[in-house]
């Protein structure tokens, strides 16, 4: 078999938020949390009080190997420098991509995820990447672009889609189940799912 990486989505919320950049100095406005995370700088949303859909998701590795990445530092393959990163650097090509679509499949909204730290919680760390055979990595709703903008999405029914790995940058011996999606109803600021 090998590496198999399977997502997971789950917290599901809307939120108003004011993202800034992090070396902005302009006041927040009122009545809205601001967000000075890096999701400005990596170009998943400009600058500017926005309606979010955020989420958690988790990548398992459902293989029978470990995902191995080592170093970033050294990986210049898969790894690029980045100042507004936590450690400075981030993948070059999204490992995850988020998408919302009508119940028919049309992509209304869109966003993307590229991290700086894939680590399970039992062998590997930011130093030294990976995902251990039966173990996770997880990005909880506060982390850098973890969220699709809902700019002119109204009150409906929807599908939420999230790929793990979209771009194949980690060999695994199957990228069929490497897309989960879940069914959506948004009413307002709440969202919830549809069995």
């Amino acid at each position: 078999m090998g590496v198999n990486l399977v997502p997971e989505i789950y917290n599901l919320s809307i939120q108003k938020v004011h993202f800034q950049r992090k070396d902005s100095s302009t006041p927040r406005p009122p009545g809205v949390q601001l967000i000075k995370n890096g999701s400005v700088e990596e170009g998943c949303i400009s600058e500017g009080t926005h309606r979010i859909l955020v989420f958690a998701t988790d990548i398992h590795n459902r293989g029978n190997e470990d995902l191995k990445i080592g170093n970033p530092r050294v990986r210049d393959d898969i790894f690029e420098p980045a100042n507004h990163m936590p450690h400075g650097y981030r993948m070059k090509k999204e490992f995850y991509s988020f998408a919302l679509k009508d119940t028919t499949g049309k992509v209304l909204a869109q966003s993307f995820k590229r991290p700086y730290c894939i680590k399970d919680h039992s062998t590997y760390s930011c130093e030294n990447q990976g995902i251990s055979i039966g173990d996770h990595d997880e990005y909880n709703t506060d982390q850098i672009c973890q969220f699709i903008p809902l700019e002119n999405i109204q009150d409906d029914e929807y599908l939420l889609e999230v790929t793990v790995n979209p771009n194949q940058v980690f060999q695994e011996d199957s990228y069929d189940d490497n897309t989960m999606v879940k069914r959506i109803k948004i009413r307002g600021n709440i969202v919830r799912e549809i069995n």
